[in-house]
Parts: C-alpha cells; structure tokens; sequence
C-alpha cells in the first residue's frame, strides 16, 4: 500500500490556479464536451449521405460502436441516453437486437467493409450486459461475419460491478473480450448510498480483483463532486484502485440530472462547490500522471496496458461506424448520429438507415476538427495551430492568445507541440465552443 502521507495536499496553489482561470472564464459553465453538428451543414437527404459512404478510404482503421440504452435501473446521477427496463417488459430488448442486427446488414450491403481493419468493438450504454447472452453473442458473430475483426481486435464492454459473475467472466473468455469498463464512481460507502449504488466497497474490491485475475484491461469511471465527498476520500479512491491494479481511470464532475437535482433540494446540506470540484479533477490529474497512468484522452489516464482504443479513434485518424439509437458515427468527412430509441427502431424495419443528423465537412470545419482532436488526446501541433491562423486569422489569434493567458495550453517537453494543462481539460468545452462558433 501507498503511505497514508502522499494523501497530502498543499490547497493554496490550486485556489491560485482556479482564481487565474476565472479571470478568463466562466466555470460555472463548464461541461464534458459533446459532439458537434454543424446546424447549416446538415444535409437534407438521406441519399446525399449514402452516397458520400462510396468515398470511404479503405486503408483507414475502423472502430466500431454499439449502443445499448437499455439498464436494470437508472441511475439518480446519470444524463445518458437510456432507459430502466423493468424484467416483465424485457421483449423490447429482445426487439431491439433485432434491429441492430439489421442495421448491420443495412450497412453491409452499402461498402466492402472487410478491406478495412477493425481496430476495436465497444459496448456502450446503458448496461449492454442487459442483453440476454445470446442475443450478445450474436450480435458479435455478425460483427465477425460483416467486418475485418481480427485477433489484434480490442473488444470491449461497459458494465456494473453487479454484473461480474464467474458466468459473466466465462462469456467474456468465449467471445475474446479483452477490455472492461465500469461504472465504479466512489468507494465510500456512505456516498454510494445516496447516489443509489447497490454493492458495498468491499464487495466491490472483491470483484474488482476477480476481474484483474483474469488479465482483462480494466479500466474505471470515477465521480468527484458528489455529496459530502471530501478531497481525502476522492484521492483516497484513487489510491486504492491504483493498488488493486486496475488500469485506467475516467474523471468526470458530477452532473445534476433532474433525478438528482431532487435529491440535492431535499438536502440542502449537499452543497455544490465549483472550487472544490476543479481542485479534485486537478489533485486527481496530478496523483494518476505521477504514477505512471498518462493522459489517453483529456479525462481519461491509462498505464501501459489501456489506450481507450475506442474514444482515441481520432486521435489514429481512423474512420467509426456506429450503430444503436443516437449513436454518433464518422466516416471520412461525412459525420452522423441516429434518431432516437422509437424512430430509430421504425426507420430500420422499414429499410431505412436510422440516420437523424448528418453533414459532410468543408475544409474550414477540417482544421477546426484537426485541432479539436488535438486537445482532447492533450498534445496540440504547432503546425494545426498555424493552419488555424492561416485559415481564421485575427479571430483564432486572439482565442489562441486567451487560452496561453489562462495557462490552458503551454509549450510541451516535445519540440513542436503544446500541451493541454489540467486548467485545459477541465475548460476543454469552452474551449471547444470557441472553435466551433469560428466555422459558423
């Protein structure tokens, strides 16, 4: 174990840096960057977008996504996109397979998908384990069967630590899942009670650790904000995790959904400190680095063993085809997201794509995009950021001019390179909506 005295903090330099950035910005507004579509980009017909697929680079990585947005129970935290099913109303689960297997046949008949290679299969949710085993095997034999998924291919699923079961573990072992990720938040028991997590910290060690002697890549979603957690416990956290092995770490503030927002009103004890947040993403950045666990994505520390494959497909310049209910997918330039649960479900039966939003990138929205992909993997080129001043000028320059000012980006180790600080990851949709009112 860690000694107890690396829980030290010193508080002052970072009420020093959370002060500097509010001279800049408004952190009130702060939130995890979504993504973006361009309002007078959007293409008006479903046609134009299929036949810009014909443009696909075949030497491209591909990464694939499927989105399940089905759980066993909602969480009094979470703004995701999904839905408790209750266990006598699962057939639309059973309907919802259906529909995804013909999404991918749709896709299928559309480009020699099997040119390119998949880098990597991730389950998104939602709890994709809700999914009877065999509708999950299936939906795997498909992939196999329509797709270039080799050996080298990371398949990975997002689960609960409710859901690691020796079965479970067995079904992971059989379709060659390589990768974990749950949804842990807190270790401290108190806390996981208000916030609705059914398994204790012990059990959840116990778990934890049947999973890492299985050699599967772990990785964790951790909250900071959250109800009564103090500095000592969030690093605390991190510390045991750390010791138990896992291998990657998801940071994110804790968001206020409407089921949460009522828990809050009716304890006004629970008081949401802004400063206090910004200094545990910033404590938390700096113990995971420290330890050898570098930034993969601008929220996201992994060891040697995670690279996140799936969020850093950008970052690898490779293509993402999704499919599921508003799942975000892109292909070369053209980018697109899928309706929501029930006209997404009609559209596939009637041998329609399921596509909502789609547009095709010009070139001012491809350098605004390189440079956006450049600050959430956290390394920025000097070179993206001339393209940016060559193509917006004085209006980039003085935004560029800004974020040096608020220590959001400084020159890196690297020749040729900036780097986003914890400031910058914290503020990076801010920074982002800067960007992106540029390309309007």
């Amino acid at each position: 174990m860690r000694e107890k005295q690396t829980l030290y903090f010193d508080e002052k330099p970072l009420r020093q840096e959370f002060q500097h950035v509010c001279r800049y910005f408004d952190i009130t507004k702060r939130s995890i960057p979504a993504p973006y579509f361009p309002p007078q980009q959007l293409m008006s017909s479903e046609n134009a977008l299929l036949d810009s697929i014909e443009d696909i680079d075949n030497t491209r990585g591909l990464s694939l996504y499927i989105h399940i947005p089905f759980c066993d129970g909602k969480c009094t935290f979470c703004d995701l996109y999904c839905f408790h099913v209750p266990r006598n109303k699962r057939d639309i689960i059973d309907r919802y397979i259906r529909v995804l297997l013909k999404e991918i046949q749709f896709w299928n008949h559309l480009f020699d998908w099997k040119q390119k290679p998949v880098t990597t299969i991730h389950f998104g949710g939602g709890s994709p384990l809700i999914i009877p085993k065999e509708g999950f095997e299936k939906v795997l034999e498909v992939l196999h069967q329509n797709f270039n998924v080799s050996s080298e291919t990371e398949i990975a699923v997002e689960i609960t630590t409710s859901q690691i079961s020796q079965e479970n573990i067995s079904l992971f072992q059989r379709l060659h899942i390589h990768r974990i990720h749950i949804g842990i938040q807190t270790l401290v028991d108190d806390i996981r009670k208000i916030i609705g997590r059914r398994e204790t910290s012990n059990k959840v060690h116990t778990k934890l650790q049947e999973i890492l002697s299985h050699n599967f890549i772990l990785s964790v979603d951790m909250l900071y904000g959250l109800p009564t957690q103090t500095m000592e416990s969030f690093k605390g956290d991190l510390y045991e995790l750390m010791d138990c092995g896992v291998d990657g770490f998801a940071l994110y503030e804790l968001n206020i959904p409407p089921a949460f927002d009522r828990i809050i009103s009716k304890n006004p004890s629970y008081q949401i400190d802004k400063m206090l947040n910004y200094q545990m993403a910033m404590t938390g950045k700096s113990i995971l680095n420290k330890a050898g666990y570098l930034n993969v994505f601008f929220n996201h520390y992994g060891n040697d063993r995670d690279k996140n494959l799936y969020f850093t497909f950008p970052m690898r310049g490779e293509d993402c085809l999704a499919f599921g209910t508003i799942a975000d997918a892109k292909l070369g330039k053209v980018a697109f997201r899928h309706k929501k649960l029930k006209k997404y479900m009609d559209s596939i039966n009637s041998d329609e794509s399921g596509i909502d939003w789609s547009y095709i990138e010009d070139e001012r929205r491809m350098v605004i995009g390189q440079l956006e992909t450049d600050l959430m993997s956290t390394c920025i080129s000097v070179q993206h950021l001339e393209r940016m001043i060559d193509t917006f000028g004085h209006s980039f320059k003085g935004i560029f001019d800004m974020w040096h000012a608020a220590q959001l980006i400084i020159p890196s180790s690297e020749q040729g390179e900036y780097q986003l600080t914890g400031s910058g990851c914290w503020l990076l949709s801010t920074m982002l909506d800067q960007l992106r009112r540029l390309g309007r």
